[in-house]
C-alpha cells in the first residue's frame, strides 16, 4: 500500500535485519552502522561486493522511510508492550507519509487534539484509487481507536471528573477593618472627626434612644470615651478629666489666635545698590538712595 517498488528480493526490514515494527530511530541507527561496514569509501580493502551491498542497504532504508508503517503489525498486543514508544513512532510516520504540517503527537500534553485528528483521520494525499485512499484512512482510524482504548490519561481524567467534581468557587467577602467603630449602628469610620459627626447625628440619637433612657448623656459619654482613646494612644497613659480640659483649652486657643500674615520681604539683589554695594531694608529705601545721589540718609 503505497510502498515503493524496489529490486530487493527480501523485504526492506529483512535487509537491515530489523523487525517490521522498528522505530525510525532504530532504522536510522541500523542504517548508519551497516553502511559504514560496506560502503566503498569506508573500506580499507576494496571488494567487488561492497558497492552492491551498499546499494541494497540504501534502497532498503529509503523504502522504509518513504513508506507508511505496516498496519497488520500494529496490534493491541504490540501497544500493550510499550504504548508510548510505538504510538509515537506510528503516528509520526503517518504524518510524514501524508505530509501533514504541524500534526499533533501522541506524547503531546493536548492529547484531546491528537485523538480528534487521528480518530477522524482524512488526508489530501493522492493514491492510485479512492478505494485505496479510504482503506488507508480506515486503517489509521482503527489504530487510533486501539491506542485510545489503552491510553491511561483518558481513563484517569474521565474518572476524576465524574467521581470528584470540582467544587464551585465561592468568593470570600473581605471584611474591612476601621480604626473607629460604632457597635450600636454597626458602622466603621476612618477618622476621629467622622465618628464624632456620627455620634452627633440624628440616626445615632434615635438608635441610642432605644437603648438608653437618657440618650444625651450616653452620647456625651461616648464622645468623652473616644477623645480619651485618642489621647491614650498618643501619650500611652490613661486620660483624666484635667488632661482633657487642658487639651480642649489648647485647641480653643489655637483656633482663636489668627495666623500671622507678614509682608514678604524682597530678595537681596533687588535691595542692593550696584555702585555702592549697599543693602537696604526695602526697595523704596534703595530708590531714595539713588535720588539723593548715593548719599546716606
Amino acid at each position: 500500500m503505497g510502498n515503493r517498488q524496489s529490486k530487493i528480493e527480501k523485504s526492506p526490514h529483512e535487509v537491515l535485519g530489523l523487525s517490521p515494527v522498528s522505530t525510525k530511530k532504530e532504522v536510522k541507527d541500523c542504517y548508519r552502522t551497516l553502511i559504514l561496514k560496506v560502503h566503498p569509501d569506508a573500506q580499507k580493502v576494496h571488494s567487488s561486493k561492497a558497492p552492491k551491498e551498499a546499494m541494497e542497504i540504501m534502497e532498503a532504508y529509503t523504502s522504509i522511510m518513504r513508506s507508511p508503517p505496516g498496519f497488520e503489525f500494529y496490534t493491541e498486543e504490540l501497544f500493550r508492550k510499550d504504548l508510548r514508544k510505538y504510538a509515537d513512532d506510528f503516528f509520526e510516520r503517518i504524518s510524514d507519509y501524508c505530509r501533514i504540517p504541524g500534526a499533533p503527537k501522541f506524547s503531546d500534553p493536548d492529547f484531546e487534539r491528537f485523538y480528534q485528528v487521528f480518530t477522524n483521520f482524512r488526508t489530501q494525499k493522492v493514491f492510485d484509487s479512492e478505494e485505496e485512499k479510504s482503506e488507508f484512512c480506515r486503517s489509521v482510524r482503527k489504530v487510533a481507536r486501539i491506542v485510545k482504548s489503552l491510553d491511561k490519561r483518558i481513563s484517569i481524567d474521565s474518572f476524576s471528573i465524574e467521581a470528584h467534581p470540582a467544587p464551585p468557587k465561592v468568593r470570600e467577602k473581605k471584611t474591612k477593618l476601621y480604626p473607629y467603630n460604632c457597635d450600636h449602628c454597626s458602622k466603621g469610620f476612618h477618622s476621629h472627626n467622622q465618628i464624632i459627626d456620627h455620634f452627633r447625628s440624628k440616626k445615632h440619637f434615635e438608635r441610642i434612644r432605644l437603648v438608653s433612657e437618657d440618650p444625651k448623656k450616653y452620647i456625651e459619654k461616648q464622645l468623652q470615651e473616644i477623645t480619651c482613646q485618642d489621647l491614650s494612644e498618643i501619650t500611652q497613659e490613661p486620660c483624666t478629666e484635667k488632661e482633657l480640659e487642658i487639651v480642649e483649652d489648647h485647641k480653643a486657643e489655637e483656633q482663636s489666635v489668627p495666623k500671622k500674615t507678614g509682608h514678604i520681604r524682597e530678595p537681596a539683589p533687588f535691595r542692593t545698590c550696584a555702585e555702592c554695594k549697599a543693602v537696604f531694608n526695602s526697595r523704596a529705601e534703595l530708590l531714595t538712595h539713588l535720588k539723593m545721589g548715593h548719599k546716606e540718609f
